[in-house]
């Protein structure tokens, strides 16, 4: 699972290996070492300011949370996504996020009928798309359970059907893809919900950062 530390601007991206309960205290030393080089850096010191994620303090002198990254690893089975978020409670996260996309807006029309192997046999790749997602049924059994463990969650939304489909689900907060940051409509959709935003900014310049956090 791929962890981000928000409030440092860092992403995980290794393997690491760490004893269950140690994992905060393995990530406070990534984020101590990591916060004098991040900050202040132009951008932040220019637009950065302390927000609040669940009444959590979220900025650079402040203990970072720990999000892991479950996205679709469940393959589309709700058993897989209640284990990988007991998994990440174990391992000592703050909250879990997934993906949300709605695949006949998402996906580009000319790989629709594109052949994919997949765990369940082949199939056209917006059939697989499809397979992948959850439904508000199924996220409110996911809900259910982080609210049983103390975990939070959250997802990066894809389009604007999914933050439709997270509003009706009253979502804490949202994460904007790095392959979503350039998507105005989208950006400009998740602010109007007025929930707190978390983007990724990873390989896009400053200026770009600066229109995209305005």
């Amino acid at each position: 699972i791929r962890l981000s530390l928000v409030g440092s601007e860092m992403c995980i991206r290794d393997r690491i290996y760490v004893r269950p309960g140690q994992l905060k205290q393995h990530m406070m030393k990534e984020h101590n070492e990591m916060r004098e080089i991040l900050f202040p850096c132009e951008i932040c010191k220019n637009t950065f300011t302390e927000m609040k994620i669940l009444n959590r303090n979220i900025g650079p002198e402040f203990e970072p949370l720990v999000i892991a990254e479950i996205g679709i690893n469940h393959n589309g089975d709700l058993k897989n996504a209640l284990k990988l978020i007991e998994e990440s409670k174990k391992a000592g996260c703050d909250a879990v996020k997934f993906q949300k996309k709605s695949p006949r807006d998402s996906v580009p029309r000319h790989v629709w009928d594109t052949p994919k192997d997949t765990p369940w046999g082949k199939m056209t790749y917006i059939e697989y798309k499809e397979r992948m997602e959850f439904n508000k049924k199924q996220y409110k059994e996911i809900i259910k359970f982080c609210k049983k463990l103390k975990i939070d969650w959250s997802a990066s939304c894809w389009d604007l059907k999914s933050v439709d489909f997270m509003e009706d689900l009253n979502i804490p907060y949202y994460k904007v893809a790095s392959a979503s940051i350039t998507d105005l409509k989208l950006l400009k959709r998740i602010k109007k919900t007025k929930k707190p935003v978390i983007l990724s900014l990873i390989h896009i310049s400053e200026p770009t950062r600066l229109r995209r956090i305005s």
